[in-house]
Parts: C-alpha cells; structure tokens; sequence
C-alpha cells in the first residue's frame, strides 16, 4: 500500500522515523510530507527531558525524513490531528479523545493514569488498544509504552484495511481526567519515589520490578506443543479486557512465550 505519512515540520521525534522503517518492513511503500511547526508543549517538554538524565529514556528530536510526495496514496496517516484529505481515506489516532499527540500523553497523568488509543479512517473508529503501563512514577518511560503501542495500532488497522477488513467498531467510553495534570504529575513522582524508597529500606522488601519464572515438566508442556489443553475459558475472562490481566513475556530455547494470569471480572468487583 501506498501510505503518505503527515507530520509537523521541523525535526521529527524518534518514535516517527521508527514508524515509517516498521511501514517499510510490512511491505508498506512510506512517504512522507509535512505541516506547518508542531503546538508548543513546554512542560512536557521540560519534564522528559530532566528525566531523561535520570531514566536515560529521552524523546529526542532526529534530522527529517525526505520529503516524497505522492498524487495517488492509499491511505494518508495524519500525525498532525489536523489534515484532511481528498485524495485518500485518512487514518488518525487520539490519545485518551485527543487528536494532538502532546495533549494526549499528558493524560497519563491524569485520572487513573489509564489512556486509551483510538484509530480513526476518516473519522470512523476503527482500531482500539489499552496500552499497558508499567512505571507509573516515571513520565518518559510511559511515554516510549504509548508511542510503541500507537506503532503496532497503526500497522494492525494497514493490514485491515489492505484486507477489506477495516469495519467500524464501537467507541468505548473516554475515561474521566482531571484538569491539571502538571499538579498530577508531581503528586504522582513524588508520591512513587517515596513509595519506592521505603520499600528498599523494609527488610526481605522486593524492588518493583515484575518477575516471572519457566518451570520444565516432564513431557511435552505448552513451551513445546504450543497449545493450552482443556476448555475454553469463560465469557468473564478475556484477552480483551487487558486491565484484568498480568501478561509476562520471556524466552525460552529460542521460542519467545507470552504467559498471562488472567483474573474474573466478577472477582474484581467490575
């Protein structure tokens, strides 16, 4: 497929030159092309770069992307939240109901602190995902989780749509966000990091971070025939609803597995 990519002028951020190489190896055939300069986001700004010298995790800017016009695309991809298009469908994404991407990322510090991604084809939803949030003190590292998950968003709703598949789905409620999320910021960091520091200073304390392990059988297990034996699970548990589930990826012989502990909804109280 043909795909014009959208995005602000000046100098793009990592996460956008990844995007067209990841286009490039789905057998996508990128350009690219450009608006005016992107809206001015000085706190989040500030905030990923001073973490930045903490996390070593920075969003940094890189030289641009040649600029390749093309007349007849198959699809435009707006990273700008603001092109209309008449030469092709245009695909777009918000972030927690919002279609700038700097507005967006500041809802995860907001609320619950939740976002979800929405993928839009001329205005129609069609493409959902919850990205999973694993720091929650940590602003930038948050940042690079919800950036990658728009990544994949964007190359499911392509393949859809190079299938004839691309149907509108129904949009799911927009989660309740506080007004200032600067002051939600800072409450959330300071708040973390206190909670951290007080879990390395309590004896027999484990740090945050997740841990998993792989257990050999004798015979065959699900590492090796790759199937999980037994009934299917019920209606009330889901790999749709990602909020009631831990996920833990490992590696294994050469074979990456992904294992999930899934839990009712029922037993959640939702």
């Amino acid at each position: 497929m043909k795909v014009d990519i959208i995005s602000f002028q000046g100098n793009i951020l990592h996460w956008e030159r990844d995007l067209a190489a990841r286009l490039h190896e789905a057998g996508h055939d990128v350009h690219t092309d450009y608006r005016e300069a992107a809206p001015r986001a000085p706190f989040l700004q500030t905030v990923i770069a001073l973490e930045g010298r903490r996390t070593g995790v920075a969003v940094r800017p890189v030289s641009l992307l040649p600029v390749t016009r093309v007349r007849d695309p198959d699809v435009v991809l707006d990273l700008t939240g603001e092109a209309n298009s008449h030469r092709a469908p245009v695909l777009t994404v918000e972030i927690g109901g919002c279609r700038r991407l700097t507005e967006g990322l500041m809802k995860l510090r907001s609320g619950s602190g939740l976002v979800d991604l929405l993928a839009r084809c001329d205005g129609r939803p069609v493409g959902h995902a919850s990205p999973l949030i694993s720091d929650r003190v940590w602003l930038s590292r948050d940042v690079q989780e919800v950036l990658a998950s728009i990544q994949s968003l964007i190359l499911q709703c392509l393949a859809r749509m190079k299938a004839g598949v691309l149907d509108e789905i129904a949009v799911p409620p927009t989660q309740l966000t506080v007004r200032r999320p600067e002051f939600a910021y800072v409450t959330r960091l300071i708040g973390g990091l206190a909670t951290r520091a007080l879990k390395r200073m309590t004896p027999g304390s484990r740090d945050f971070s997740w841990r998993t392990a792989y257990r050999f059988i004798d015979g065959p297990g699900i590492g090796e025939t790759k199937k999980i034996e037994g009934p299917p699970s019920p209606s009330s548990r889901t790999m749709a609803n990602v909020s009631m589930q831990i996920r833990f990826p490992s590696c294994t012989r050469g074979d990456a597995i992904c294992s999930w502990r899934s839990f009712p909804t029922a037993a959640a109280g939702v």
